[in-house]
């Protein structure tokens, strides 16, 4: 079963990191040209990028969670590589290009820390035209809590209540002071 575990694996997971900026990149691309010409299909086009970087991401994030629980059992062993994969996983996330303002495109990255502070500062001291406020006639007419629900939420704390949220924390969860996880 490994190997054909192995062969599922190399299949249709090799590669997520680069099947993540492919879909970036199409978004991206996708958006460029909904901004100079809009229509529906490029929009379907967008929804089905989006959904497909959000399924990468989700698989991305499943991976680390497996390496994570890895690193947890081998303890201080793989402190070297766990940096390592950490720090190459910061590098990809670096913004490296900004649009301003004014239309143009920087990529250096002391001119787009300079950008985003500028914009910022430029938003200070300025005021909101309208302010959001709650509209107390909806919520009055809104959905509301029964009684009975008021009761469950002020009701006290059971023991069975406490041990099925402890038998619930996973056990890849970092130790406590005892040395034991959950």
């Amino acid at each position: 079963m490994k190997s054909k575990f192995r062969q599922l694996n190399e299949a249709e997971f090799k590669g997520v990191a680069e099947k993540i900026d492919q879909a970036r990149q199409t978004i991206h691309q996708i958006q460029s040209q909904m901004q100079n010409s809009y229509s529906d299909l490029l929009q379907e086009q967008e929804k089905e990028w989006l959904q497909k970087l959000e399924t990468w991401s989700m698989v991305e994030e499943k991976i680390l969670q497996q390496k994570a629980r890895n690193w947890i059992k081998l303890g201080d062993a793989n402190n070297k590589f766990f940096s390592a994969v950490i720090k190459e996983r910061q590098q990809r996330k670096q913004l490296v290009e900004l649009q301003t303002l004014s239309g143009n495109t920087i990529t250096d990255h002391a001119a787009i820390k300079e950008e985003i502070v500028s914009f910022y500062k430029s938003l200070m001291g300025t005021s909101a035209h309208v302010l959001l406020a709650v509209d107390k006639m909806v919520m009055r007419k809104g959905p509301t809590l029964t009684k009975q629900h008021q009761q469950d939420l002020i009701a006290k704390v059971t023991c069975q209540e406490i041990d099925e949220a402890l038998k619930g924390i996973g056990n890849d969860k970092a130790p406590g002071i005892d040395g034991y996880n959950a």
